[in-house]
């Protein structure tokens, strides 16, 4: 590499630089981080291998899952990100589909999935906050929301469980399931049931129940729902 010649500055040029800084310097380009605008990505792809669980974890982003016609799973991703985009993990293993965000190092990023699948598939899902929502699903139901809404229709699983952090929970059920199991801790609950006998045991801590379900202590299907304060509301 060549040498750059050594200059030697004058007093006078020395005194100019100390002038110059004594100012106000100029403020360089902003850091991407928490204060910049939040940026969106999408990306849409079909799976149409042999699938028995749908699993999701998205990492603060909205799962939004429906029943489709056919056998393929459709699924629509929406990145939105503001320092950089989050790592998407997709694998295939023993028929368990496993969706999710990898996250990023700033924290501000997640992936809202848009999801249509054969309603007999089981869903594992948790959203880290994203609200959820279902419909026309058939198969187990696991959701774990921190926070985020739970909201479901048509619904026929033979069993449902759903832990929300504080979030409210609205389902629809249009086939009594073998167990329901709800923990909203503090978050409101409304439930439209079948008119089946349910064995309920129901933990309100302090909250207030309106409307009411058959009660059948013998019943097969049991229902289990703790609301840590909220109300419970039978529709």
């Amino acid at each position: 590499m060549k040498s750059l010649p050594l200059r030697v500055l004058t007093p006078a040029a020395v005194a100019l630089l100390a002038l110059g800084a004594c100012g106000t310097p100029k403020p360089g380009p902003a850091a991407p981080g928490r204060d910049a605008p939040e940026q969106t990505a999408s990306n849409s792809f079909e799976i149409k291998d042999d699938v028995s669980v749908v699993e999701v974890d998205s990492e603060g982003g909205g799962i939004t899952i429906k029943a489709g016609g056919g056998a393929t799973i459709k699924v629509t991703e929406t990145l939105r990100y503001k320092s950089q985009k989050p790592d998407r993990k997709q694998s295939l293993d023993g028929g368990e589909l496993i969706l999710g965000s990898g996250g990023c190092p700033g924290n501000d990023c997640s992936i809202s999935y848009e999801i249509e699948m054969p309603s007999t598939l089981s869903v594992r899902l948790d959203s880290s906050g994203g609200r959820v929502s279902l419909s026309g699903l058939t198969g187990l139901i696991d959701v774990q929301s921190d926070g985020g809404s739970l909201a479901g229709e048509s619904l026929a699983p033979p069993e449902l469980n759903a832990r929300t952090g504080g979030g409210p929970i609205d389902l629809k059920i249009t086939q009594a399931p073998n167990r329901i199991d709800i923990d909203s801790e503090g978050g409101n609950v409304n439930l439209r049931l079948t008119s089946d006998g349910y064995a309920l045991e129901a933990d309100l801590g302090g909250g207030k129940q309106s409307g009411s379900v058959k009660n059948d202590k013998s019943s097969v299907h049991k229902l289990h729902v703790d609301t840590g304060g909220g109300n419970l509301s039978f529709v």
